[in-house]
């Protein structure tokens, strides 16, 4: 019995496909991955070395999200609170600031078109350098996946969708619509975290408090197990 956890591992629908990916590459009795702890549990008859199956779990990781690491344990802040179940830092400071330049040059460009009449070329000009940088740093997450599913043949997920829906829009012209379709899948996506990772601290909390062993009596002899 093999059990890893699944660092940054952020989307229920993410975890039953690192499953479905796990059972078809590793020899197993079973396998279960558990999105409210971050658990993955492996119970297999071939003796794996333990490193390289970790590999091997962090590869089938990688097929669907590139973020997520795989660990003998979650690491831990000083008040015992998981690491894991806080919402990347670096990810929110990446829409602030995506979403900040995105709005600056939004209003700048109808101030300009509208209040001054600047010739069309100029405004494609501020189109391009104000609103594609944005676009990646708010859409670079959703690429990465999308350009990943694709190379592991597997296609029309969420994240294919909105990659082709906001692309196709740049394309068009259509570059508020583009930046406004990101940013609130972005907020959803925020929000949804937000919610989960709530749900998420207090089934671990309640699954912390449960007895490290149980008592069973077969024929009269007590044994003890795992519960």
């Amino acid at each position: 019995r093999y059990l890893f956890y699944l660092e940054n591992l952020d989307c229920a629908n993410c975890a039953a496909k690192i499953e479905r990916i796990c059972k078809r590459n590793i020899v197993h009795e079973s396998i279960v991955v558990d999105f409210a702890t971050l658990k993955i549990v492996i119970e297999t008859t071939k003796q794996y070395d333990r490193h390289e199956l970790k590999m091997q779990v962090q590869e089938n990781a990688e097929m669907v999200d590139r973020h997520i690491e795989v660990k003998d344990k979650l690491k831990k802040k000083a008040n015992g609170e998981d690491v894991s179940f806080k919402i990347d830092k670096k990810k929110k400071t990446e829409f602030f600031i995506g979403i900040s330049v995105f709005f600056f040059f939004f209003i700048l460009k109808n101030v300009l078109k509208y209040g001054f009449n600047i010739d069309s070329y100029w405004i494609l000009l501020l189109i391009y350098v104000g609103y594609v940088p944005s676009y990646l740093l708010l859409a670079k997450d959703i690429l990465f996946a999308a350009l990943n599913n694709l190379k592991n043949k597997r296609f029309f997920d969420e994240n294919f969708l909105m990659a082709l829906a906001t692309v196709m829009a740049l394309c068009c012209g259509l570059y508020d619509e583009a930046l406004f379709v990101i940013i609130f899948y972005s907020i959803g996506e925020m929000c949804q975290q937000y919610a989960v990772n709530y749900s998420r601290k207090s089934i671990a909390s309640l699954v912390n408090i449960r007895p490290d062993v149980a008592v069973i009596e077969i024929d009269g002899k007590r044994e003890t197990i795992d519960p």
